[in-house]
């Protein structure tokens, strides 16, 4: 990716690794701990859902993906647009262990965290 932090400023190439990051978190072990029971026993009223026989939750999972590729990162040979074009443009490479924070601005909450490292090293 190349992004330009400001108009003058020297556009900058980052180099991100091409990965895959997952986790499954059981909910139903995590709700359980804070009291919310009733809703996995035959005691659940899911009549707003249906009306059908009685209804309760079995399994509640929660499974989040994040995935970085190289769709819209082709390098260009580290060649420079622009009136600096004779400078080379700093170059920022993950290439040792990260941290990966996605944070939500508005509720002040991060989304998603995970710690990147090359999974062939011990």
């Amino acid at each position: 990716h190349q992004m330009s932090l400001h108009p003058w400023v020297l556009e900058v190439t980052i180099h991100f690794p091409k990965l895959s990051i997952s986790g499954t978190i059981d909910l139903k072990s995590v709700l359980t701990s804070l009291g919310i029971t009733k809703v996995f026993s035959h005691e659940a009223d899911l009549s707003g859902i249906t009306e059908d026989a009685p209804l309760r939750v079995s399994q509640a999972l929660h499974k989040a993906v994040l995935t970085i590729d190289e769709r819209g990162t082709e390098d260009e040979g580290d060649t420079v647009k622009g009136p600096m074009a004779l400078t080379l443009a700093p170059q920022v490479k993950f290439n040792s262990p990260f941290l990966v924070i996605i944070y939500e601005h508005s509720t002040r909450s991060p989304l998603f965290v995970g710690k990147v490292v090359n999974p062939t090293q011990q």
